[in-house]
């Protein structure tokens, strides 16, 4: 457990730092701190452990003895793999890294991109950060969902730029989100919701109560195009812990939609981030009602989970700054719990480690 508390010791301190004025001169130097601290495990991981870890290996050694561009695009087309990320991975080759190093450069490109969309929408770095350790789990399923993460990335960068009015850097970083896994194409509803942002908010809980009705077919769907997904849409029922985190899903949604209305700065951004996270609810709720198990469909709506991080921190924003200091404090303080109790239960599962391998 040690190495996963050196990481978030390190990367929560950078960033305390980092949102100091007094440190400004030296905002690059904790920038490097938070992505490098966040990076680094992926390095030294073991390839032993993780559900996905050997086909991401193999995949790395089957592209490294490629030798022309033809011969990526023949790969990705034979294995189904997005060209995206054939093509990251052959130029890293080209290179001449090593395996370990791509999880490695995989892992900056990932928080290199949430950096730069904390850049675009600002919101408290501590709380963002800590967010994506603990229930928004950036660092744990990123070591086993690798290409999607890596797309989720693009999408959150992508909606930064969508915020920000420019719709072009928002299209091009969604279809270079798509290059590295086909699902980040939903990233374009995004799209459709900000250009009707008044509506989709307003009516943001009967939007809920329609994704719930329609989400079994919406699955069917999914499952019919990617077979891969198959085993995603049956299980045991929601465990606990799902619902405990569903819970705390549904008090951000209702508690923070209702209190939009106290929000002064960033209202397009609340509203959009509010509206995005209500398909979250209403597919998790429906899943949970019909007893489907949670972690495959945690993996394909993380593209909706997000925002919830962004609503958190804009609605802090807006208090008074006494208020706000003491619930920065009690909430870095769950999210910490919350990860602690992640990597007691389940976190060498995720993240194993060469250096203690046989321990």
């Amino acid at each position: 457990m040690l190495p996963y508390l050196y990481v978030y010791i390190v990367a929560m301190t950078s960033s305390f730092f980092y949102d100091i004025k007094e440190f400004r001169r030296l905002k690059w130097f904790f920038c490097f701190g938070i992505v490098f601290s966040l990076s680094i495990l992926y390095y030294v991981r073991d390839f032993s452990i993780g559900l996905d870890t050997y086909t991401y290996v193999g995949i790395i050694d089957d592209v490294f003895q490629i030798d022309s561009i033809k011969g990526v695009v023949d790969y990705s087309i034979l294995y189904n793999i997005e060209i995206g990320f054939v093509f990251f991975v052959y130029l890293l080759g080209f290179l001449g890294v090593s395996t370990s190093l791509v999880f490695f450069v995989s892992a900056l490109l990932i928080y290199i991109n949430l950096f730069f969309a904390l850049k675009k929408v600002k919101v408290n770095v501590v709380l963002y950060f800590s967010a994506f350790f603990s229930y928004c789990a950036f660092f744990l399923w990123s070591f086993n969902i690798l290409r999607q993460m890596i797309a989720v990335s693009f999408v959150i960068l992508a909606v930064g730029f969508l915020l920000n009015s420019s719709k072009r850097k928002f299209i091009l970083f969604i279809i270079l989100a798509t290059l590295f896994h086909y699902s980040a194409i939903v990233g374009l509803l995004f799209y459709f919701i900000y250009h009707y942002l008044d509506f989709f908010f307003k009516f943001r809980l009967w939007l809920v109560f329609f994704i719930c009705a329609i989400s079994k077919f919406i699955l069917l769907a999914v499952v019919s195009y990617y077979p891969r997904y198959a085993s995603y849409g049956v299980g045991d029922t929601a465990n606990s812990i799902g619902i405990f985190l569903f819970s705390f899903y549904l008090f951000i949604f209702l508690l923070l939609g209702v209190a939009g209305k106290y929000v002064k700065k960033k209202v397009v951004e609340y509203e959009l981030f509010v509206s995005a996270f209500s398909i979250y609810i209403g597919l998790q709720l429906a899943f949970i009602i019909n007893g489907i198990s949670t972690y495959g469909t945690t993996r394909l709506l993380i593209y909706f989970l997000w925002p919830s991080v962004f609503i958190i921190g804009i609605f802090l924003i807006n208090l008074k700054e006494s208020i706000r200091y003491i619930l920065n404090c009690l909430l870095f303080l769950l999210f910490t719990f919350y990860f602690l109790y992640s990597l007691n239960s389940s976190g060498y599962d995720y993240v194993p480690f060469r250096f203690l391998a046989g321990q």
